[in-house]
């Protein structure tokens, strides 16, 4: 990528900014979405990104009012490749029926925006803003299914004709794989527009030389767009989030003591949600929907006292409390197991930071000691605050009927299967640095009591599979600077 910005001034009040962008970026990924040592399940993703952005501003000072105006250019593409050849192993006679998927995704946008800040008096300072943004979006979907017959890839002297592999494209499989059942292609496309107002205000009042106290409300959106697959696209609105704060910034005891907090409050409408299943046959389905309103109420403190000029003490306290109000009741529209009253994923009701530095001089230089105790409090992994046996139901019984497990029968779609819940934790990093002049050598250890660590639960829907990923066991190691 590169970029180039330029200022010109205007006069001593006004300057002129330009602001350019082009990027460019190829991803490539495989997931073993399976997790065992066998393929059943491996997702192959090949990803091509390109963007031009360009941004004006003209920007104003003076004693009494700062400020901004500008404008805001955007063109985006991002090109998904992804190839799946699911649970091949259990369809010999058959043939598997692997599928290469296309999503073509483009978007033009732009936006005018304006914000100023107005000293009212010395202490007071009013803060308003308001953008107003256009986007236009298309989508072009393409799924090629194959028939991988073994009988057929024997004849041609190979173990299969599928490629699984980063970059083959439809029309790089091998002869073999179309010789004996055609290709079968479906594809999709769509449009659509979208544009939004958002405004923002706030006030910012210092108090005294050491304390300041805010507040402000903001509108921010996120765009809508198109989901779907090769049958229909189905278009969803803006996500618009209306936030509400209160804070306080100070610094107490002659500067040693630096204490913030702040409390929020946000309402969410027409709340956008991911639903993801993968299907029996290996696809992979995704719809993004307006699930309804939600809030999220929390609170945040930093504090940092240094001790002594060589003892620092630092402490970060989060809490926050999330529930979707109402959950949209529309004709069609699938929700799944989201209800009224659940809580948001990844969102833990508490998490607390703990860091205490010291630095003293030894062997010409300096050492420092840092270590940070991180708390996190347990939270679900998805928005239905657990995993439903939906329309498993029938497999999951018969198993247990299979396995003699007649104690859980009957499974039915509401029954619980598993919580999707990640436990809280307790992770201790520590490192210890070595700074001389122009170099630093540090020696660091993350997770130093070997906590088992849940990063990801999930229940993949349609393959009856529970999934779970653990983090980074007991880490060390040694890192070396040298600025010039």
């Amino acid at each position: 990528g590169a970029s180039l910005n330029v200022k010109y001034q205007i006069n001593d009040s006004m300057d002129f900014v330009s602001i350019t962008g082009v990027r460019e970026s190829t991803y490539i990924s495989t997931e073993d979405l399976d997790a065992s040592p066998n393929q059943y399940l491996d997702v192959i993703s090949n990803n091509d990104f390109e963007s031009f952005t360009q941004e004006f501003q003209l920007q104003y000072a003076s004693d009494k009012l700062t400020g901004v105006v500008g404008f805001f250019y955007s063109d985006t593409e991002l090109d998904n490749t992804f190839s799946v050849d699911a649970f091949r192993e259990f369809k010999i006679l058959g043939g598997s029926a692997p599928t290469t998927t296309n999503r073509l995704s483009q978007t033009e946008s732009f936006a005018l925006f304006t914000q100023w800040y107005w000293n009212i008096t010395d202490a007071l300072t009013l803060t308003a803003g308001l953008r107003y943004g256009e986007s236009e979006k298309d989508q072009f979907l393409t799924e090629t299914t194959f028939t991988d017959i073994p009988a057929v890839a024997a004849a041609f002297g190979r173990d299969r004709c599928f490629i699984a592999a980063p970059g083959v494209n439809p029309e790089d499989q091998p002869a073999c794989l179309t010789a004996v059942v055609p290709a079968r292609v479906g594809s999709n496309s769509g449009n659509a527009e979208f544009d939004r107002l958002s405004p923002k205000i706030g006030l910012t009042y210092q108090a005294t030389d050491d304390v300041m106290v805010y507040g402000s409300i903001t509108e921010g959106y996120r765009d809508g767009g198109l989901s779907g697959d090769v049958n229909a696209f189905a278009r969803f609105e803006e996500e618009v989030l209306t936030s509400y704060e209160v804070g306080f910034k100070s610094e107490l005891a002659d500067g040693n003591v630096r204490l913030n907090a702040s409390v929020f409050y946000y309402d969410y409408e027409d709340l956008q949600l991911e639903l993801t299943d993968i299907l029996a046959s290996g696809a992979i389905v995704m719809n993004v929907l307006n699930a309804g309103n939600a809030e999220l109420t929390g609170a945040e403190v930093e504090l940092t006292w240094a001790a002594t000029d060589n003892f620092t003490l630092a402490v970060n306290l989060g809490l926050l409390d999330t529930e979707y109000e109402t959950v949209a009741v529309r004709a069609g529209v699938n929700t799944g197991f989201l209800k009224d009253g659940n809580e948001f994923p990844a969102a833990p009701s508490s998490q607390l930071s703990i860091i205490p530095q010291y630095a003293f001089e030894a062997f010409g230089g300096e050492l420092n000691w840092r270590t940070e105790i991180n708390y996190t409090d347990e939270s679900f992994e998805d928005f239905e605050n657990g995993a439903f046996a939906g329309s498993d139901a029938p497999t999951l019984n018969g198993v247990a009927a299979a396995t003699g497990n007649f104690g859980v029968l009957p499974i039915t779609s509401n029954t619980l299967v598993d919580t999707e819940i990640k436990e809280s934790s307790t992770v201790v990093n520590t490192s210890l640095s070595y700074m001389k002049d122009n170099y630093e050598v540090s020696l660091w250890v993350r997770n130093l009591f070997d906590e088992d660590i849940v990063d990801q639960r999930r229940w993949v829907a349609g393959v009856v599979l529970n999934q779970i990923r653990y983090g980074n066991p007991r880490t060390f190691g040694i890192n070396a600077k040298y600025r010039f």
